[in-house]
């Protein structure tokens, strides 16, 4: 009845790498200097680190010392994939119906996507839900490392958004004074280390300016003394590396016009700034700051515009020019232009108008991200992670730096490889080439088993991700493409009702063409079908395993179906294949890597099957006249399912896998949906109910539900069709969330975050096309 075949393709498991023992996994990290740990910690994420501040005394001590938190910032900063860079801007949005009120929303996105991305995809922004930072009488005045200076009415605070940590600053006596104009500036000085707050101020009865400055290094205000301004500049005041610049206008080398004077606030000098010679024919002079330099922006009304960027502080030579050729769109005298952020390459990316544009100078290109609820932004500042004000309302004090190296020598090396476990996937991978025991360490079954479990179990969702295949038409044609989409699950419990999601393309060639079928997920792993191959997927840390072809397929795509599960009780991940004219069934073990074929299978096809804990079952039926049949590959052996009293009525009745066990729906057409969940215990089954008591939407449709996952206060997500739906027992009611695009979503999986084949083959770019010999085709759903 059994035969074991074995894998046509060797190579695909090539020398297995020898697995260190479970005893010497925990000391395997003893031989890691503490200064590599250390080094270590600062290229993890700013939350990561403020989590670990209760791991000891000593962490907490080395973590919020100014050298840990510069050199933190430093890596940050640094990156070439910009993953700890975000970009923050406020808009104003409607408050809806008849209302003339607006409300001011503050928001955030990914910079990475901006110069990484597609650009067509619209990048997804995050609201900060903050409701001081999104009341009406809040203002940003600037950002620096991580930090923002916000104003609230008359009081000054600095926010970390990224730690969730503030300070507020104290009060001085220019505030209580009636003022006609007044400017707030916000700037980091590198020299002296310090976060500066400039207050400019014109007051009734004298038209000179005065100037307070505010330095966290003392925590107190000062006034500038020896010199005043006599009048409101007509350019705002741009303050870099402690030099106050300002537009007034000029005579410079015997010509006048519009110009910019500089005052060192240090030396309490003042000068004119040497500008550039550019172009008579400049419609517009946007000055700003960029890379903490002085910068400009010249409009050419027909052709172009240039950038223009000031190296060294009055020095006319070192202005250097960037060439934008491309004219902005809808480009006009009275639409400003900002930089915000040049890239390593050379694009600029800028703040103009309505939109964002981001420059190319060598393609001299210009291209428009689209952000969505960008609206009309009149504020956009750039962060990045960081942990300034870590310690701000700690009073442990700082340790020395001659005991910098030492602070870590009192952690044990298990707690060590404990805190690891509670690391994203991603990140692991790359502490891989750290040493050879921490690659051991990571790559070891212990370690991979210990942080999935806790990246599931996380109550915040932070490590899973809903990923949906739909189909799109294009047009009146019968042509369409095949997209994977995946967006955070966490935007669907925690996120706000009426704010849509938006998914992101899973951007990879091979995965998006009619030639690929999912056809499950679990444990991170996605299994993919392509033709007559399988592989596993781990999307997170882009791993994939081909496994060996099984050579006794049919050729006719109706006549099998794959089915792919995790089977605890072996610790072994399995793909079933069951042929229905053949009758047979053929089972892939991950833990052997080989196939073997089971004839005499007495299934039908049409009839919906399901792998449960390494046995198959299957029916079809309405009104609990169904008869479940289950099939055990294990024992190889046949047996009917016991089922609940699913009550009195009519009712269709829909089979599928949640939480791991065995799920029936009872859909009641003019009342309600009942979901009951097996679960198995040492051979005994037992049956749960979940009552779903308000009916859904779109009737006609219900009989497609399928549930998708269930939060820990027993919240339930289902797809439906051309749309999802969450389910709240407790309250009886269920809401509708907006996914941007939906489509016609035909499945949908949760993977969550990680590190199984993270010792396969990389899929950093799309795998070869097997031989093209017949096609196979999935069907995983009863519809």
């Amino acid at each position: 009845m059994e035969e074991t075949l074995q894998p046509i393709n060797s190579s695909s498991n090539p020398n297995p790498k020898k697995e260190i023992s479970d005893s010497s996994v925990e000391k395997s990290i003893a031989t890691l200097p503490n200064e590599v740990i250390i080094e270590i910690l600062t290229w993890l994420p700013a939350k990561t680190l403020a989590r670990f501040l209760c791991v000891s005394k000593s962490w907490r001590a080395l973590i919020t010392t100014p050298k840990f938190i510069k050199a933190h910032l430093r890596n940050s900063s640094g990156r070439d994939d910009y993953a700890h860079h975000r970009v923050l801007f406020r808009c104003m949005t409607s408050s809806g119906g008849e209302a003339k009120g607006y409300n001011p929303n503050t928001r955030y996105f990914s910079l990475a996507p901006v110069f990484f991305g597609d650009g067509k995809t619209t990048i997804r922004s995050t609201l900060v839900e903050d409701p001081v930072m999104n009341s009406r009488g809040s203002e940003i005045i600037g950002s620096a490392n991580g930090l923002l200076c916000v104003g609230i009415k008359r009081k000054l605070f600095f926010w970390n958004p990224t730690i969730r940590k503030f300070k507020k600053l104290p009060e001085f006596y220019p505030h209580s004074k009636p003022s006609k104009k007044r400017h707030v500036v916000f700037e980091y000085d590198e020299v002296d280390g310090d976060y500066r707050v400039y207050f400019f101020a014109s007051y009734y009865g004298s038209e000179n300016v005065l100037i307070d400055v505010y330095s966290r290094n003392t925590n107190t205000w000062r006034r500038i003394q020896r010199f005043c301004i006599a009048n409101w500049p007509a350019v705002g005041f741009l303050v870099a590396r402690g030099i106050l610049y300002w537009g007034d206008p000029v005579t410079y080398e015997g010509v006048t016009g519009l110009g910019m004077v500089w005052a060192d606030l240090k030396s309490e000098t003042i000068g004119i700034v040497a500008l550039p010679d550019y172009a008579k024919d400049v419609s517009r002079l946007d000055f700003g700051i960029l890379e903490g330099c002085l910068a400009f922006c010249c409009y050419h009304p027909t052709s172009h515009v240039d950038l223009w960027i000031m190296k060294e502080d009055g020095v006319k030579k070192s202005w250097s020019k960037v060439l934008l050729v491309s004219k902005f769109k809808d480009s006009g005298s009275k639409k400003s232009c900002l930089p915000i952020f040049m890239s390593k390459d050379g694009k600029i990316l800028f703040r103009y108008w309505k939109s964002l544009a981001l420059s190319d100078p060598k393609a001299k290109l210009v291209s428009y991200p689209h952000v969505s609820f960008m609206g009309v932004p009149w504020q956009v500042e750039l962060l990045v992670e960081s942990l300034v004000l870590i310690n701000e309302n700690d009073a442990k004090g700082q340790i020395s730096d001659s005991s910098f190296q030492k602070s870590l020598e009192t952690l044990p090396s298990e707690l060590i490889v404990e805190i690891l476990t509670w690391l994203p996937a991603k990140t692991l991978v790359q502490f891989r080439c750290v040493s050879k025991s921490w690659r051991d360490v990571i790559s070891s079954p212990k370690f991979i088993k210990s942080q999935l479990k806790k990246s599931s179990k996380r109550d915040d969702y932070a490590r899973h991700t809903v990923l949906y295949r739909c189909a799109k038409t294009f047009g009146d044609t019968r042509l369409c493409s095949y997209d994977t989409w995946c967006f955070p699950l966490a935007s669907v419990f925690f996120g706000d009702v009426d704010t849509t999601i938006e998914s992101s393309l899973v951007e990879d060639p091979f995965i998006n063409t009619r030639k690929a079928e999912i056809v499950a997920a679990a444990n991170g792993i996605v299994c993919l079908m392509v033709k007559k191959d399988f592989y596993f997927w781990n999307p997170t840390i882009r791993k994939f395993k081909k496994l060996p072809r099984f050579h006794d397929l049919p050729k006719e795509a109706g006549q099998i179906q794959a089915l792919f599960g995790y089977y605890e009780d072996e610790d072994d991940h399995q793909l079933c294949l069951l042929a229905f004219r053949e009758k047979w069934i053929a089972v892939y073990s991950g833990n052997t890597n080989t196939w073997r074929q089971i004839r005499g299978f007495i299934g039908r096809l049409g009839e919906g099957y399901f792998l449960v804990r390494g046995k198959v079952y299957w029916g079809k039926g309405t009104s609990g006249k169904a008869k479940i049949r289950w099939f055990d590959l294990k024992t190889e052996t046949y047996g009917v399912l016991q089922q609940p009293n699913y009550g009195k009525g009519t009712f269709d009745m829909v089979f599928g896998v949640f939480l791991d066990g065995l799920s029936v729906f009872c859909y009641h057409r003019t009342s309600h949906i009942d979901m009951w969940i097996m679960k198995e215990n040492m051979g005994k089954q037992s049956w749960t109910k979940v009552l779903l008591v308000p009916k859904l939407k779109d009737p006609n449709r219900e009989v497609s539900c399928q549930p998708v996952f269930m939060s820990k206060d027993g919240r339930i997500l289902f797809d439906f069709w051309k749309f999802m739906a969450l389910s709240d027992p407790k309250t009886k009611s269920v809401s509708y969330p907006r996914i941007n695009p939906m489509g016609e979503p035909w499945l949908t999986e949760v993977v969550v975050e990680s590190l199984f084949l993270v010792n396969d083959h990389d899929a950093k770019g799309p795998m070869k096309d097997p031989d093209d010999d017949g096609v196979v085709m999935v069907q995983r759903r009863l519809e």
